[in-house]
C-alpha cells in the first residue's frame, strides 16, 4: 500500500469533502453523504474540529457541518464558553462559569448534534497551567455530558505531570 505524505492526506481527505459539498461526488457517494449517514470516504471516516468554523455561532456551525455532510465533530471548547469570558482579563470569571454552569447546558448542546446527525466524537479542552483541580474535575463532567468519549487537548509541557 502506498504512503501518504501529511501533505497529500489533507489534500485527499479535503477534497472529498469539497466535493461533497460541491455534489461532484458518483451518485451513490452523493446519496449517501445527502443522507446524513456516516461521513466516511473509501472506508475512512472523515471529521473535523469545529475550531474550523471558530468565526461562526455553534448553531451556524452545525448547518455547516451539515451542509458539507460531516457526522463526526471534536467539538473545541470556543463554541461551548462564552466568548467574552475567554479574554485573558476574564480568567477568574470563566473559572466560575466552567464549575458552576449547570451540567444541563452541555446536554443542551449534545441534543443540537444529535438532532443534526453529528456526533461528538471528543471535546477539545485544552488544559492550561492555571486550572484549578475543579475545573479539570469539570472538564470530564463536561465531556460526558456532551456524550464524547474522549478529550482533546493542546497542553504546555509544564502542564503534563
Amino acid at each position: 500500500m502506498a504512503q501518504l505524505t501529511r501533505r497529500e492526506w489533507h489534500r485527499l481527505t479535503l477534497g472529498g469533502v469539497a466535493a461533497a459539498a460541491a455534489g461532484i461526488l458518483p451518485g451513490t457517494a452523493r446519496r449517501a453523504v445527502s443522507a446524513q449517514s456516516e461521513s466516511r470516504f473509501a472506508g475512512v471516516l472523515i471529521g473535523l474540529q469545529s475550531y474550523s468554523f471558530r468565526d461562526m455561532s455553534l448553531d451556524d456551525g452545525i448547518a455547516a457541518m451539515q451542509q458539507v455532510g460531516i457526522t463526526s465533530c471534536e467539538l473545541w471548547e470556543g463554541h461551548v464558553e462564552p466568548a467574552e469570558l475567554r479574554r485573558p482579563e476574564n480568567r477568574e470569571r470563566l473559572r466560575r462559569w466552567r464549575t458552576t454552569i449547570p451540567l444541563d447546558w452541555f446536554e443542551e448542546i449534545r441534543w443540537q448534534f444529535e438532532d443534526a446527525g453529528i456526533e461528538i466524537n471528543a471535546y477539545n479542552l485544552s488544559f492550561q497551567d492555571h486550572f484549578s483541580d475543579a475545573e479539570i474535575d469539570r472538564g470530564f463532567e463536561m465531556a460526558q455530558m456532551l456524550g464524547a468519549p474522549a478529550i482533546t487537548a493542546s497542553a504546555h509541557m509544564n502542564s503534563v505531570p
